[in-house]
């Protein structure tokens, strides 16, 4: 839940002053952007976070339910005094918090504190703190990096620290996709009491329609660098069984996660031209290969016949791929 609230947190800048020692680290923010080019331009790298919080983007809460966002709002007022009209009424059209983003882009404030960083001409990291895809157009060829951390925990900063300084190599990949454009997207509207969507959206809708992202469903960058090759896949009864040896080509031990699509033949019925249908993560040395191991159920590839109202698994040739990002390294065909 965005309302839990930690016991302990170690922010960013806790992180990173733990790490280098508080007397290297310089802090501002958006509230004085000419304070923050001053520090960007004495720096020899600038880390930015940005992103959102509960109250823009987390569980919806109606207006006259509460969880606690107003205990602070109304401590001044005690239950033995009489509350002026002013703050009865306030109580009674407390304004909804939370929910569904209005915009994909990080907010103004957020945007001109990149910029004002990017103008000390020091490399830049923006940090993105958000629970779904964030709009990067306005600094991705300008940043010297973008990690998006999600919303890590009560020990985030000490990891953020962990991942900018090398101790480990991030592993993580994008769960969505994000767009140059967020028309790209299906349509959407926050207020509609209802709204239909159909099967074709995340991924499979930009590859249908031909769209570039910027970046695809499955990206994500490494401090080393990982190698497939030897894929094989077989049939049995219930499963596709299917083997990648997978190399740690880099200097650097790291993970790094495989992922498996299947393209079905989409003769009987239109489908996505390929699915997210297995994945694993390795952990390798330099140099080291190691041969994973993935299965795909056969009932996981059957589709829906409307008119018989039953569940199919469609003959022909599956297109079984393989990588370590969403980009294919490896492919081969079966046939059921």
């Amino acid at each position: 839940s965005s309302r839990v609230r930690a016991r302990q947190v170690v922010t960013p800048l806790a992180g990173l002053q733990a790490r280098l020692g508080p007397e290297r680290i310089q802090f501002a923010d958006e509230s004085d952007l000419d304070a923050a080019h001053a520090a960007a331009c004495e720096a020899d790298a600038v880390i930015i976070v940005t992103g959102y919080t509960a109250a823009e983007e987390g569980e919806y809460i109606p207006g006259d339910l509460t969880l606690g966002q107003d205990d602070q709002a109304h401590a001044a007022v005690s239950p033995d005094t009489v509350a002026p009209d002013s703050a009865k009424q306030s109580r009674k059209r407390r304004a909804s918090i939370g929910g569904d983003r209005l915009d994909l882009g990080l907010p103004a404030a957020q945007l001109a504190l990149i910029d004002a960083a990017l103008s000390s001409g020091k490399p830049v990291i923006v940090v993105i703190v958000a629970g779904s895809a964030v709009m990067v157009e306005p600094f991705h060829d300008k940043a010297a990096a973008i990690l998006q951390s999600f919303y890590s925990g009560e020990a985030g900063g000490t990891a953020l620290a962990r991942l900018i300084f090398g101790d480990i190599s991030p592993s993580g990949r994008l769960p969505f996709t994000v767009a140059q454009d967020a028309a790209a997207y299906p349509a959407f509207d926050r207020d509609a009491a209802s709204i239909l969507y159909d099967q074709w959206h995340g991924y499979a809708l930009f590859e249908r329609e031909g769209t570039a992202p910027r970046y695809a469903f499955g990206h994500g960058l490494s401090y080393t660098h990982f190698a497939l090759r030897a894929l094989k896949a077989r049939v049995s009864s219930q499963s596709i069984h299917v083997s990648v040896a997978a190399t740690n080509s880099g200097d650097r031990t790291a993970e790094t996660p495989i992922l498996l699509f299947v393209a079905p033949p989409g003769i009987a019925a239109e489908r996505w031209p390929r699915m997210l249908k297995a994945f694993s993560r390795v952990r390798l040395q330099p140099g080291e290969t190691r041969i994973v191991s993935l299965e795909v159920p056969l009932d996981s590839l059957r589709w829906r016949c409307p008119q018989t109202h039953s569940w199919k698994l469609e003959s022909g040739s599956y297109c079984v791929t393989i990588g370590t990002t969403g980009a294919t390294e490896q492919s081969t065909t079966i046939s059921l």
